[in-house]
């Protein structure tokens, strides 16, 4: 085999490999949850359905109901789009716990946090094996109810007025928690606006990582 020929099979093996790769957005695009019954909330992330299935307190609505994410200080850092009018699931009380399906895989999952916890009284979320980086946070105010704080230990979120954004890391069909009781906070989930891998994604990815090894191989002979 010729270099130019080597070279030809390496160059279109690569070109395969990036584009079957999910490319990360800095945009994201947040659910719009439509409706529910007594323990589900349905919406929608573009062509891909959310469902949360377990227990809550209520939901808004993602158009009629009113707006809890504005400013939006505490969920625009970090190159981030945070809500707007996206609408929420609410917990109360003792709190609540469910999963959120997704109809398609998403890759690095985003979760906004309205009002999680209040001064004196931390409100813990625990996602189990899910680990996620907290990328924005009202510290510095920004939020509806204003500043708060939070902390993590392994993969669970403590806050105290919390509201801002955490990002999950990997492909996901679900993610499950338990968050802990106050009087009120809520949350909406997001993904980034292309990051949302079809089964053909990954026949290209094997087909690029097939011509890599097969080039290398020649190459080595």
């Amino acid at each position: 085999m010729t270099r130019s020929s080597l070279r030809r099979i390496r160059l279109s093996a690569a070109v395969a490999l990036f584009a079957a790769t999910p490319q990360l957005a800095s945009a994201q695009v947040w659910t719009s949850w439509n409706s529910a019954n007594a323990g589900n909330v349905f919406g929608t992330i573009g062509a891909t359905s959310v469902v949360f299935t377990g227990t809550y307190d209520s939901y808004e609505n993602s158009t009629t109901g009113f707006n809890y994410w504005q400013p939006n200080g505490a969920y625009t850092q970090n190159s981030l789009i945070g809500p707007t009018n996206a609408g929420l699931i609410r917990f109360r009380g003792n709190g609540g716990s469910g999963t959120i399906f997704f109809s398609n895989a998403v890759l690095n999952p985003y979760i906004a946090f309205n009002s999680v916890g209040q001064p004196g009284v931390p409100v813990t979320y625990d996602f189990g094996t899910s680990a996620f980086t907290v990328l924005s946070n009202n510290n510095a105010g920004g939020a509806f109810w204003g500043p708060g704080s939070f902390s993590t230990s392994g993969n669970v979120l403590t806050g105290n007025e919390f509201s801002g954004v955490a990002q999950f890391s990997g492909v996901y069909n679900s993610i499950s928690f338990r968050a802990s009781g106050e009087d009120w906070h809520g949350f909406t989930v997001g993904v980034g606006s292309n990051v949302v891998p079809e089964p053909s994604t990954y026949v290209l990815m094997a087909a690029g990582l097939a011509g890599l090894a097969v080039a290398a191989r020649r190459r080595r002979r």
